[in-house]
């Protein structure tokens, strides 16, 4: 495999309207951006598809990443690919695998599903080493994937969990269970975590609830896509249709939570993934090819970038640049995060596409790869750096793949 290096011409669109208004710009301005530089570290076979993002975790100074196929959830070294354990007890019965939660007290995440023995249960393991912390059994079937949020006094995190029956189950590290709370429709999607509490897309509708300890909060929206939703401090994003929505949560001096809506945008297509949260700068990816970054305190629209090709997947942050996965081609995109103006792009073969979203770990950028029509998945590692302005742009030949153990 080889690294491909491309300048890509950007059509940039200047601020936009305020709030609520279309994302229509005041000119466009061509420019050609000094291209990344992308070098192949490693690549390594995968046993099977990863099913959903991978999740990138730094427990002391072991860094490393989980993969979710339907036949195990595996950790990997993220120097170089060696994989670090394996648990085939985690599979397809409910690969519900909960964000990584580290803290003073450890590195964990959670699992909840359909064991081996036909029970449901709740479990925390080590992402060190992959052993299980503790196990609870579940009287409902999990519905999603265990989340972490702050508990109180800033010790071990509480585990919210979906079951069915519209219910969310919150539980402390040691398994004893907190709260039940009843919610008014089906959960879709996984919990976001908001504090100490959690936001649960529900319902056809698409409705977002906030679930505590003690108190539910319906935000005033329809239409939700439930894997677009987001939050970044006290602000909450979600998409539904073909706009972007921001709220603002609050805890009065009372415990109660008040959210207000702080703005809505026009997108020109809906979305599928996050936004990227940077500072005061909310980045969407849509799937009409477009890149919107959007002021977070009002929604100002700040740019506007075409890639010319369906997205689906998150953008992430790499330094000063706006890394982004195309949906139906293996390329990745590559954004400066000031004016949107484009930085490069890293192409594969034409039979390979990526079934999740890239993510970043360390000086790492990690790529899950599908290659039709045999259906075989790898994983790649790239390093990417900017060159100086004199330095020459060539494609770094890979080193010899890895092999997984």
């Amino acid at each position: 495999m080889i690294c491909a290096l491309l300048l890509l011409t950007a059509t940039v669109h200047g601020p936009g309207v305020g709030p609520d208004g279309p994302p229509q710009a005041r000119k466009t301005v061509t420019e050609r951006s000094p291209a990344a530089k992308a070098e192949l570290l490693w690549e390594i076979p995968l046993s099977g598809t990863p099913r959903r993002e991978l999740q990138a975790f730094v427990c002391g100074t072991q860094q490393g990443f989980l993969v979710a196929t339907d036949e195990s959830l595996s950790s990997y070294h993220g120097k170089d690919g060696s994989r670090a354990w394996v648990r085939e007890d985690l599979d397809a019965a409910g690969l519900q695998h909960g964000p990584p939660s580290t803290g003073a007290w450890g590195c964990w995440s959670g699992w909840a599903g359909t064991g081996e023995d036909g029970s449901d249960y709740l479990e925390l393991f080590s992402l060190q080493d992959g052993s299980t912390v503790s196990r609870v059994p579940l009287a409902l079937r999990a519905t999603g994937p265990p989340t972490a949020s702050l508990a109180p006094g800033g010790e071990r995190p509480y585990w919210y969990v979906p079951v069915e029956g519209d219910r969310v189950l919150l539980f402390d590290s040691a398994g004893r269970e907190i709260s039940s709370s009843s919610l008014p429709a089906p959960i879709h999607g996984p919990l976001i975590p908001l504090g100490k509490r959690v936001l649960a897309s529900t319902g056809r509708e698409g409705r977002i609830t906030v679930v505590g300890e003690t108190q539910e909060k319906r935000l005033r929206a329809t239409g939700i896509v439930a894997l677009s939703t987001t939050s970044a401090g006290e602000i909450v994003f979600a998409a539904g249709g073909s706009s972007l929505t921001a709220w603002r949560c609050r805890e009065s001096r009372h415990g109660q939570l008040r959210c207000r809506k702080r703005w809505r945008q026009a997108l020109g297509a809906e979305t599928q993934a996050p936004p990227l949260v940077v500072g005061n700068t909310v980045i969407v990816a849509s799937r009409d090819s477009f890149l919107h970054a959007f002021a977070g305190k009002n929604g100002h629209l700040r740019w506007r970038s075409s890639t010319h090709s369906r997205l689906s997947h998150a953008p992430i942050l790499w330094d000063d640049l706006v890394v982004t996965p195309a949906t139906e081609s293996a390329e990745i995109f590559f954004h400066r995060i000031e004016d949107g103006s484009a930085a490069g792009s890293i192409r594969g073969a034409r039979l390979e596409s990526f079934p999740v979203g890239a993510i970043r770990l360390g000086e790492c950028l990690l790529v899950p790869v599908l290659t039709s029509p045999r259906g075989t998945a790898s994983l790649r590692a790239y390093r990417i750096s900017r060159p100086l302005p004199s330095a020459p742009l060539a494609a770094s030949a890979p080193p010899a793949a890895s092999k997984e153990p």
